[in-house]
């Protein structure tokens, strides 16, 4: 691991909008672009990539004390100063998913350490990791709407392949699509991506009771 650490002090910094997001995100460079013109303070972290290489994390809790700050080669930000946070796209804690134990290990601790205090502010934000999280979850995206009154396409998740016919005989055309969009390479070895695909019900086998599958 190559480290970056300051060399010289850093730059205080007055109230911030913190911009959580990987250095190739251009819609990013749009929206710190307009907040720019409006005279805003914008700190730009990826903490997935950032920590702890370039980056610096201290965080004090106590009856007569909470306060955090983190600090990157130019910036020295207090957390108490942040507005707002635009949460985009960081780079995950981890992504090489075969990584030996160590590094997954110390990958957890960075995300629940560095990303739970991050995530501990109690200001705006656009949108919360948390609440992202939750949102990410199909099946739940589908009881909201259905509360919300919202018509939803007849859709079942299952591992039966009984049941998948079924459903195909009685809704046909269907597409399958995957519950979640997960890194997966090919036979190959090089990325490959399920996309939603349609399924004729010749083609349900009993592939499908190995997992969840969303149709």
């Amino acid at each position: 691991m190559t480290l970056c650490r300051p060399t010289t002090t850093p730059t205080e910094v007055g109230e911030v909008v913190l911009v959580l997001t990987c250095l190739e995100d251009s819609t990013a460079d749009e929206v710190i672009g307009h907040l720019n013109e409006r005279g805003a303070q914008v700190v730009r972290l990826d903490p997935g990539r950032d920590f702890p290489a370039c980056l610096e994390l201290s965080a004090w809790y106590g009856d007569g004390e909470q306060r955090a700050t983190v600090a990157t080669t130019s910036r020295h930000v207090e957390l108490a100063q942040v507005q707002a946070v635009y949460y985009r796209r960081p780079t995950p804690y981890l992504h090489e998913p075969a990584a030996p134990q160590h590094a997954r290990f110390a990958a957890a601790q960075a995300r629940y350490g560095l990303g739970g205090v991050l995530a501990s502010l109690t200001c705006p934000y656009i949108n919360h990791p948390w609440r992202i999280a939750a949102a990410e979850h199909k099946p739940l995206q589908l009881a909201t709407a259905r509360t919300a009154g919202f018509t939803i396409p007849a859709t079942l998740i299952t591992n039966r392949m009984a049941d998948a016919r079924a459903f195909a005989d009685e809704h046909g055309p269907i597409i399958y699509k995957p519950l979640r969009m997960t890194p997966l390479d090919g036979v190959d070895g090089q990325p490959a991506t399920i996309w939603a695909t349609p399924v004729s019900p010749d083609r349900l086998d009993q592939r499908v009771n190995h997992g969840a599958h969303l149709f």
